[in-house]
């Protein structure tokens, strides 16, 4: 199981308030809008400590079991996305514009829910299939229920236990417990993988439903560091929070109306303005593929295909799979021919903006002039060829470079210079004026500024749409050229065997102006792009890593009856010459991208007619940011999100957080940075509203995180509330395994299911 921080509902229970839902007069009262659920949960360092049943308790939710008690065996699809903080982090502060960060990655379930009578406990027996990196396993789950929670008991009753078995069998690689009564809640978990190990301990006592205290251990060893060993205790009442783990003693306040409390949501919906219907998008379906014998869940959409990685990488263009549709009620399936390439092409399209329309909104750009802005104090020192973060500051009429981008232990973050740097007009017009290539979330995607002339508020910004490419267009578009980081066949062979750093070649972040362009030729038969040897320029690779690691990206790539446009548009005016950023000049470019994953190809299926299923597109809509401090530098801007589907909205900014503090910081320094939405959309027919074109719609908030407001020390002490001593933790003892036949939660081997899957992700189908 994914190694996530996501939410135990008891957690959540114990340590936030209940949150008020901004009062609005709504469409309809009845409408989605208003009564889809909405969820609140407490993010803290202690969450950090149980990690692996947080995965668990939301992989078991998006299974469905209360809905589904009596209905027998069935299958379960689980987006991995959605029960993952660490890709969910990734998704939020994706800066490379791959695809793949918000692709759908499932798991697959086998899931018996059942109840004798309503005075018996429901019980609920699981088999995940999971792969954890590389490894396939299974994940065996028992879990009885006796009763729900209650004003006096907040937990309810109830004991899950799981246990992480290698798929060629051996004991548990992990193995762990929830026991929850009326008196509070014991969880511990003991496991070892990849040369580690991890011990964790909780022991929760509830006072009702205010007030408790608690103590948990978390013990590490690592084969590639020092082992690690954490005692927290905390104690807890109706206004504050209360957490000690040996050095830092740390005071929140538990008011979810405090100014310095911190909300980052995760899930959106998206509605119609007037009748507050969820809006849907034809994202995708789930599919069914057999293959020498077996039944394979999987799902087709616009991002590509999922099955599981070992089927993944042996089905082939032509194979059957097959559609399963429940909209009459019971399952029907319709077959389909598959269409495979081991890559995928996406289509740019232009639009514009100007500088005041951007002002204030960060974006990056890559620093491509050996000079440094003139006058330039803040530490560290300008680097040519370092990718940094800047606005455009309309007030002052100038660029303003804000952070740089920073790799180590939390991965790649912009972190903060020591101090804003204000740049000089000139400085754009003399080292730039080809343009300036940024990139940024908030505005869709990759930017383009041009500074051929001196920068001002109606200078015209460029940025891009995106489209995915079938082959059955590649006819009309012919052969394209590539200027700059241009993929071969070879190259990439030569990256895979470490004798080369990128599979680009001579054309690796070449800026020169050329007369030499690459050439390549578009397969409308295999889907695939070749180059000038004839060779497919693909891979299915696992061992891409570094900026390879999920996938690689063609620079830009224009078709050869573009060329005299191209040649034209050369800020440098030499005849017959090229240069990168002279592709702006037109409307429509293209991007090659290749890889091992679903997201790296183009996967696509063909009716019965020999015609493609096309899925939508993520759809682009403007957000105008409400005025206040908890918009930062964002009140008042207009920015592009995506919305991929109901509860997938994304694109807002982001920032670290300090998971002792809760307080924001540099992400380059901060140890275990988090990082989050930079703020969250209100639920309000004024302020929480999105536009595409002159349509307008709802946006309600689904689940969001609460990050209690720091306070001192002094106030937990003043309201009464100590930490607990003498608090006793659970230990091995009271360990169970539900794949051993010898224990008395033993749930058998996985059965046989062929029906088509049930529940995707918490919703039921049939």
């Amino acid at each position: 199981m994914k190694s996530i921080s996501i939410r135990l509902r008891w957690l959540a229970t114990v340590l936030s308030t209940v949150c008020p839902v901004l009062a609005s007069a709504a469409p309809s009262a009845t409408s989605a809008y208003i009564t889809d659920a909405q969820s609140s949960f407490v993010a803290d360092q202690t969450s950090e400590g149980i990690n692996q049943v947080n995965s668990i308790m939301c992989y078991v939710g998006a299974m469905a079991p209360s809905a589904m008690v009596n209905n027998g065996n069935y299958i379960a699809l689980i987006d991995d996305t959605k029960c993952d903080t660490g890709g969910r982090d990734k998704a939020s502060n994706s800066g490379s514009g791959s695809s793949g960060s918000t692709a759908s990655q499932y798991s697959t379930a086998t899931v018996n829910s059942s109840r004798t009578s309503n005075s018996d406990p429901m019980i609920g027996k699981v088999w995940v299939d999971e792969n954890e990196d590389g490894q396939q396993m299974t994940i065996f789950v028992h879990a009885a229920a006796t009763t729900a929670p209650t004003s006096t008991n907040p937990y309810g009753t109830f004991r899950m236990d799981f246990c992480g078995k290698a798929a060629s069998g051996g004991s548990c690689l992990f193995n762990g417990f929830i026991d929850a009564s009326s008196t509070g809640l014991s969880y511990f978990e003991t496991g070892s993988m990849g040369g580690g190990s991890r011990v964790i301990a909780l022991t929760l006592n509830a006072d009702g439903t205010t007030s408790g205290t608690g103590r948990m251990s978390v013990d590490e060893t690592s084969p590639f560091g020092p082992s690690t060993s954490t005692n927290f205790t905390f104690a807890y009442n109706s206004t504050y929070f209360r957490r000690y783990d040996g050095t830092y003693d740390q005071c929140f306040s538990r008011d979810s109306t405090d100014l310095a409390t911190g909300f980052s949501v995760w899930r959106y919906g998206l509605y119609d303005a007037t009748t507050g219907a969820r809006v849907t998008r034809n994202s995708g379906f789930p599919i069914e593929y057999t293959t020498g014998g077996t039944t394979h869940h999987g799902y087709m959409g616009y991002y590509g295909l999922w099955l599981p990685q070992d089927v993944l990488s042996t089905i082939v263009t032509g194979d059957a799979v097959s559609k399963v549709d429940y909209s009459s009620g019971a399952p029907t399936s319709t077959s389909y021919t598959l269409v495979k390439a081991g890559g995928k092409l996406t289509k740019y399209t232009k639009g514009t903006k100007t500088l005041a329309d951007i002002d204030q909104i960060r974006f990056t750009f890559f620093a491509n002039s050996n000079t440094a802005p003139s006058g330039w104090t803040a530490t560290p020192a300008y680097t040519q060829g370092t990718q940094y973060e800047m606005y455009w500051d309309n007030a002052n009429t100038r660029f303003v470079i804000t952070g740089y981008q920073s790799c180590g232990s939390n991965g790649c973050q912009v972190a903060s210079l020591s101090a804003p740097e204000p740049t000089s007009n000139s400085y754009w017009t003399t080292n730039y004026s080809y343009g300036i290539f940024g990139w940024s979330q908030s505005l869709g995607g990759e930017v383009f500024i041009n500074t051929a002339s001196t920068p001002s508020a109606s200078t015209v910004v460029t940025y891009r749409t995106q489209d995915l490419v079938y082959p059955s267009q590649y006819t009309a578009i012919g052969n394209l050229y590539c200027i700059t980081d241009c993929p071969t066949a070879s190259g990439i062979a030569a990256l895979l065997a470490s004798t080369a750093s990128t599979p680009f070649g001579s054309t690796a972040g070449s800026y020169s102006p050329t007369t030499s362009l690459v050439t390549y030729t578009l397969n409308a038969t295999t889907g695939n792009l070749v180059d000038s040897a004839s060779a497919a320029v693909t891979t299915a690779s696992t061992s891409l890593t570094g900026q390879f690691q999920w996938g690689i990206r063609s620079g830009k790539l224009f078709p050869t009856s573009q060329a005299s446009t191209v040649d034209a548009a050369d800020p440098l005016g030499i005849d017959g010459s090229y240069t990168p950023w002279s592709v702006d000049a037109l409307s429509v470019y293209y991007v090659w991208e290749t890889g091992p994953n679903g997201w790296n190809q183009f996967s696509a299926v063909k009716d019965s007619n020999g015609t493609f299923v096309q899925f939508d597109a993520p759809l682009n809509v403007n957000y105008t940011v409400p005025s206040g401090a908890a918009y930062g530098d964002y009140a008042g801007k207009t920015i592009v999100l995506q919305y991929n589907g109901f509860g997938d909205l994304f694109g807002i900014p982001g920032k670290c957080v300090n998971p002792i503090t809760n307080d924001a910081g540099d992400c380059a320094t901060m140890t275990n940075a988090r990082y989050v939405p930079e703020f969250a959309i209100p639920f309000s027919q004024t302020t929480g509203t999105v536009t595409n074109g002159s349509t307008t719609y709802l946006v309600k908030w689904l689940d969001r995180e609460i990050r209690f407001a720091k306070k001192t020390v002094t106030d937990c002490t003043a309201a009464g509330l100590s930490l607990p001593s003498g608090v006793t933790l659970p230990t091995s003892a009271g360990l169970k395994d539900p794949s051993s036949s010898s224990s008395d939660v033993y749930i058998g081997a996985k059965p046989t299911v062929t029906d088509a899957p049930r529940v995707i992700h918490g919703v039921v189908q049939y």
